[in-house]
């Protein structure tokens, strides 16, 4: 019962959808009171859903039911349960979303030919996001669907010459279909990279020529990252960032646009850095620090693991120690809590590391779950690192990198770059341990194995290097 889809559900809702989801049950007239009591008593059992208890059916029916009642009585109040969870999730979905919210009442007028109430709401509409000034892809084609069923409607004048709807129309749909084949482009550009394979779709290979022309501010924006993608050039870079903080600043991308332009921008540094290029640890702290001051990283989906842990690591590689202990306090609670004192603790055992204080780096990493194979990563590359400063023992040290090894290879959701930066990392940590090849070995070894994680420290220790004669 621990890993049904009923308690996955609870486990990701917030306190306020807890809450939100109680009041929803009570709602239901039929029995709500039963359903109720049944989320209650999951409730307790389940503190935030995180607890190892596996759900008795026999011991529950006892405690919920009347003693006569049968199990499958139990059984179908979890299934209405789960069944109502889902509505609630959907409901509350729509409701948030303004523009599902809106055309789902426009459809509503329109099906029960309420006509006078459909075009009254059909003009609002179309004023309304009109004037939004932020503007996105799927804005187009929400426009073009409103413009679209006004004047599809079985009772709208269709043979108006004078109509500037289905022109308006054709002109946005075109506008996301650009739009869309540059985005789609841009991203089977970015997984070709991560998943080391040639074999995506062809619309990857099209130069960016290919794209027709179009004025408008974001498809220009979108054509700049799949340049960046395209090309890897830091010129492209720089003019996209500045862009990017301009329009932000201007309030003119959606959300997810937002996230979109950051994640090419941040992955760009990621990949330099990796390859020594130390410059851009302020670049992408600069980009981490400014969007920070946005909505765009704190909206549930975006405020990732990864991300965390990546701004807490840049603020310490550039000593920005208390603004790195200020952010992991402010912001984990924006953090699924199946992963929040996980995250907390390596982001604080990071902070240890850089400050040189490695028994209590390695003490912050003990006895700690990992719900994401990126944190175990980050937390096994971290106590490799204290081992190597510690100076403990060869034999500890290739032990730990075989182990390391063994991980990396069993794990499939470590891939691409990041499986081959770690590989590359733990090679050089052996080398270093046994201390058989030269110093200039280890310079080449260094300089050649790319990408590679935590390429400065290893020069460092490679400067402080003695081989064994």
């Amino acid at each position: 019962m621990k890993n049904s889809l009923l308690i996955q559900l609870l486990q990701n809702l917030s306190p306020k959808e807890m809450a939100d989801f109680s009041l929803y049950l009570k709602a239901q007239r039929s029995r709500s009171i039963l359903l109720r009591q049944t989320f209650d008593y999951l409730r307790k059992l389940y503190p935030d859903f995180s607890s190892e208890k596996h759900l008795d059916i026999e011991y529950a029916r006892t405690k919920l039911l009347p003693s006569e009642a049968p199990r499958k009585r139990l059984l179908n109040l979890l299934a209405d349960l789960h069944q109502l969870l889902k509505d609630f999730l959907v409901w509350k979905q729509v409701k948030e979303s303004e523009f599902a919210y809106d055309f789902a009442l426009l459809e509503q007028y329109k099906s029960r030919k309420m006509d006078k109430a459909f075009f009254q709401f059909a003009d609002r509409l179309i004023q309304k996001y009109e004037g939004q000034q932020q503007r996105s892809i799927w804005s187009y084609l929400q426009l073009m669907m409103l413009y679209r069923n006004k004047f599809f409607h079985p009772n709208s004048p269709k043979l108006n010459p004078d109509d500037p709807l289905p022109q308006k129309s054709l002109a946005l749909l075109n506008q996301f279909y650009q739009g869309a084949r540059i985005r789609l482009a841009t991203e089977l550009l970015n997984r070709e990279k991560i998943l080391k394979s040639p074999g995506l779709p062809s619309i990857v290979n099209e130069p960016r020529n290919t794209f027709p022309p179009d004025e408008s501010p974001l498809i220009q924006l979108y054509t700049q990252v799949y340049q960046l993608e395209k090309e890897q050039r830091e010129e492209v870079f720089f003019t996209l960032k500045e862009r990017f903080f301009q329009v932000v600043e201007e309030q003119e991308l959606s959300y997810d646009d937002q996230y979109f332009v950051f994640l090419h921008l941040i992955n760009f540094t990621s990949a330099q850095i990796k390859q020594g290029k130390q410059n851009f640890l302020q670049e992408a702290f600069s980009i981490y620090h400014f969007c920070l001051q946005y909505p765009m990283l704190e909206r549930g989906q975006y405020f990732t693991p990864t991300n965390f842990s990546n701004i807490v690591n840049l603020a310490c590689r550039l000593k920005q120690f208390e603004w790195a202990r200020y952010f992991i306090q402010t912001y984990q609670r924006h953090l699924p809590t199946t992963v929040r004192e996980s995250a907390a603790r390596i982001s604080f055992a990071m902070i240890h590391f850089e400050e040189g204080d490695f028994e209590l780096t390695l003490e912050e990493l003990q006895d700690i779950t990992y719900a994401n194979a990126f944190y175990d990563l980050r937390a096994r590359s971290l106590r490799l690192r204290c081992y190597v400063e510690l100076e403990e023992s060869t034999d500890l040290v290739l032990h730990y990198c075989r182990s390391f090894e063994q991980f990396i290879r069993r794990n499939n959701k470590i891939k691409g770059d990041n499986a081959e930066a770690s590989a590359n990392f733990i090679q050089l940590i052996k080398e270093l341990a046994r201390q058989r090849s030269s110093k200039a070995q280890l310079e080449e070894l260094l300089a050649t194995k790319q990408p590679i994680f935590f390429k400065s420290w290893l020069s460092k220790k490679i400067l402080a290097y003695k081989q064994i004669v």
